[in-house]
């Protein structure tokens, strides 16, 4: 039968990459972006497996940012053309 190992998030992340973060970047991880973990003992606990999915989930929303498409030049154009006429029509003067 195969054992877990549960390990902190700092040891677990310092295992798989070889660079320990800092313990407050860890505890956002497990409380706001999706970091599996566990409390055992009183203490917070996750594996390496959750911590390499952690990664992959991470990498993968990097990389589907980096990819959205950008405002077309065309698109800030007319706006500034819209702002430009809008501006003329509220004032009578010009």
């Amino acid at each position: 039968m195969l054992k877990t190992k549960y390990l902190s998030v700092p040891d677990a992340f310092e295992q798989l990459t070889g660079s320990r973060p800092n313990p407050t970047t860890c505890w956002r991880w497990a409380k706001d972006s999706g970091l599996e973990t566990w409390m055992i003992g009183g203490r917070r606990r996750t594996t390496i497996e959750a911590v390499q999915q952690f990664i992959e989930s991470r990498t993968l929303d990097a990389k589907l940012k980096a990819r959205a498409p950008k405002p077309s030049e065309a698109a800030s154009d007319a706006k500034d053309e819209l702002a430009r006429r809008l501006g003329k029509k509220s004032n009578p003067a010009s």
